[in-house]
């Protein structure tokens, strides 16, 4: 072969790498697109959804208003210190602010943890993930008034005055604040679900990736144990959703004989529980 066909062979196959390398590169930028697109939408939605109106809010009993413009429905409570004139109160209801913030905070990465895991790896980048947002927060901000605004705050400040709140003594506020928060925590953990489930019905109707499991999720069953999420099953068993069950056997064979009992150094009992129940409960969400 003369060095002039090597030349010609060589330059080819440069060719074709190089032509491979701009798609790569041309899908990857595709995608970053996307992505930036939805992020920037969201952050947008955000700035919007701080400033309306409706985050003007009443609190009931004593009758002024306070501002929640701090996204999500968060507030520094500049009006209730206008009003009371207390550090005191006012830190109060921060800290406990803080505990719901932190609660949606938790569940807003359940949602985002979600996308990012599975729609993702599939492309979809579309207007579905904020709609679904924009739901969830929206509902989340009607769920934080009826529980926060409208029981929790009026009840810390009848506790700074000493006074009951309603048919509850003033010593027993502390516990009424706890239920109102377990009620809002409950809550807040169906409509991420709901709103996680708008974004696996849309994969339903746009690709062929399979989740008729995840559409069957006993929503009562998932607040109860986290363990009874289909979610959590599959990573268990370190398998993906759209795997057969020929492949979702050998996976679930394969942990079984690492962590039996005879082996001497990863054996674990607990693990192999864990891995059945895993196992089971994707198995009857897919017979079912």
């Amino acid at each position: 072969m003369s060095i002039l066909n090597i030349i010609i062979i060589s330059g080819s196959i440069l060719g074709v790498l190089f032509l491979i390398l701009l798609i790569v590169l041309n899908v990857r930028h595709v995608k970053k697109n996307r992505v930036n697109k939805i992020n920037i939408s969201i952050k947008h939605f955000k700035k919007r959804f701080s400033s309306h109106m409706d985050k003007h809010l009443m609190i009931p009993k004593y009758n002024y208003i306070e501002v929640f413009d701090i996204f999500p429905f968060k507030s520094n409570f500049s009006k209730t210190y206008e009003k009371f004139q207390s550090k005191g109160l006012t830190s109060y209801l921060k800290q406990v602010q803080f505990l719901f913030e932190k609660e949606w905070m938790k569940n807003g990465m359940r949602f985002f943890d979600f996308y990012v895991k599975f729609t993702r790896e599939l492309g979809i980048y579309n207007s579905i993930v904020l709609k679904s947002y924009t739901k969830l927060t929206s509902r989340t901000f009607e769920l934080y008034r009826r529980v926060f605004v409208n029981e929790v705050m009026p009840s810390i400040i009848a506790k700074y005055h000493k006074q009951d709140y309603g048919l509850t003594s003033y010593e027993r506020i502390d516990f009424f604040i706890e239920e109102q928060f377990n009620e809002f925590e409950k809550s807040l953990v169906i409509l991420t679900d709901h709103a996680i489930n708008m974004i696996a019905t849309q994969i339903v109707e746009e690709t062929e990736f399979d989740y008729r499991y995840y559409t069957k999720i006993d929503y009562n069953e998932n607040l109860q144990s986290t363990k009874s999420s289909l979610l959590n099953a599959y990573e268990v068993l370190q398998f993906k959703p759209n795997g057969t069950d020929s492949e979702l056997k050998k996976a679930y064979v394969r942990l079984i004989k690492k962590y039996h009992p005879d082996n001497v150094k990863l054996g674990d009992e607990q693990k192999i529980i864990e891995i059945n129940n895993a196992y089971e409960l994707i198995q009857k969400y897919r017979n079912a």
